[in-house]
């Protein structure tokens, strides 16, 4: 009897360890699948677009990188409600999880019309800002112009699929992803070449594909929400109600993640303005490994979001002690994959020419060295994700965070030192990114040592 009972208290805790991460992998596979899947909708658009030259590939990358700002902004709208709504979840409130969803879809809507105009009216300014030579301007301005219709749909897409994987469902993200991303590609060939009655459009027809594809997006997200089959969802009857308490709650966690997340891609942009610096062949493969780079990165994203839900959900049953275990044990399992898309980061060199065959022999060969060293760093950069973007943010520690990203202005000096004035070029760029990471991940690292994460949300 004895021996039994020993031997069934010791296989306790390590079912529970299986159960655990079993369902931390259930929710983080489908979510990291659908982060994929959105970027593969602009790495889509700049293999099409590849095709018609290199200003048309670079004015490609730039617009990804213009409207990425965009998306962080809004996915900062999204993460800040999902912060609240995942306690809302583990608490079983209908009412309140159903009014704080309305009122980050309508902010969100508003944002993203707002953002959208600034960048049509402004597009010219915001290429010749990032360097680019006039041919690029030309052909970024169209391109600009056009994407920047899909905002409002990529907005209310991403913020509902943040109010989806609060709830624990995290299926239904990725199969819009995969719809919005076949769609894209289809339209893609069909209008930037021509195809059947469709007319050969060139560039413009890649932004017409982005919109369309966008919004199916949209409504397949709506359809979701809107379900009746599941308890959490969004009511009708509180679609056009303003509730301003929710709302200044909202705004106090989504500010300092906004502001955070929009200093990060003003940092990228200032990656870019030295990267543009050094040429542009130097810029042209900055782009090429930029989206590779990001595809590869996003599959630890899913675990970022696996650790903001369940710790949210935890902390909402008031259980502390289990929230730290799934923090712990999703970032064990985010640094277990990194080591696999390390190694797919390194492969993506075998690819680049079948990828990009119009790019330059030296392009080509810049973007090799650009991958090898970010292959390197993908276990630092997949453990600063999740601490960063699941264990603060589910803790609701953001302005810890936001005080981090700062030190992005530090990465951008030693990138600026070596690669100009010190003569390393396209490497030297690369190390102070690199430098950046690391400091990162020793804040984050302590933070979360200290156990100071946790914070209760008023």
């Amino acid at each position: 009897m004895s021996t039994g009972t020993v031997e069934h208290a010791q296989e306790t805790p390590a079912s529970g360890a299986r159960s655990k991460r079993g369902e931390i992998l259930r929710f983080a596979l489908p979510a990291s699948l659908e982060v994929v899947l959105f970027q593969l909708v602009m790495l889509v658009d700049q293999l099409f677009v590849a095709s018609l030259g290199e200003p048309s590939f670079v004015a490609a990358g730039l617009t990804g990188q213009l409207f990425g700002l965009a998306f962080v902004v809004l996915a900062a709208l999204g993460s800040g409600a999902a912060i609240r709504l995942a306690r809302y979840a583990g608490a079983g409130d209908e009412e309140s999880f159903s009014i704080l969803s309305v009122q980050v879809l309508w902010l969100a809507l508003l944002v993203a019309v707002t953002l959208a105009a600034g960048m049509g009216l402004g597009a010219g300014p915001l290429m010749r800002a990032l360097g680019a030579e006039p041919a690029v301007v030309e052909r970024g301005v169209l391109f600009i112009r056009l994407v920047a219709w899909s905002l409002p749909f990529m907005a209310l897409t991403e913020v509902g699929n943040q109010v989806l994987r609060s709830r624990g469902e995290a299926r239904s993200p990725a199969l819009i992803g995969a719809v919005s991303l076949v769609t894209n590609s289809v339209l893609n060939y069909a209008l930037i070449f021509g195809w059947w009655v469709l007319p050969e459009m060139g560039l413009a027809g890649a932004g017409v594909a982005t919109v369309v594809a966008r919004g199916l997006g949209f409504v397949l997200v709506c359809q979701r929400l809107l379900s009746r089959r599941h308890a959490l969802r969004v009511r009708v009857e509180h679609l056009w109600r303003l509730e301003l308490t929710p709302l200044r709650q909202l705004v106090a966690l989504a500010l300092p993640m906004a502001a955070g997340q929009g200093v990060w891609m003003l940092g990228l942009l200032g990656y870019t303005k030295v990267f543009a610096a050094l040429g542009t062949a130097e810029l042209a493969a900055a782009s090429a490994i930029g989206q590779l780079e990001t595809l590869c990165l996003m599959v630890s994203f899913g675990f970022g979001m696996a650790c903001l839900t369940l710790v949210g959900q935890e902390l909402g049953r008031r259980d502390g002690a289990k929230a730290h275990e799934v923090a712990a044990e999703c970032l064990r399992l985010a640094l277990g994959v990194s080591v696999v898309t390390g190694a797919a980061v390194a492969a993506g060199t075998l690819l680049l020419g079948t990828l990009y065959p119009r790019l330059e022999p030296g392009t080509l060969a810049l973007a090799s060295i650009g991958l090898m060293v970010l292959a390197l760093l993908q276990p630092v950069k997949a453990l600063n994700m999740v601490l960063a973007n699941g264990v603060l943010r589910g803790g609701g520690d953001v302005r810890f965070h936001l005080a981090c990203e700062l030190l992005m202005l530090v990465g951008i000096a030693c990138a600026y030192a070596l690669g100009v004035p010190l003569g390393w070029g396209f490497l030297g760029v690369l190390v102070g990114k690199a430098c950046e990471e690391l400091l990162k991940l020793a804040a984050f690292s302590w933070r979360y040592r200290s156990q100071r994460w946790v914070h209760e949300l008023s």
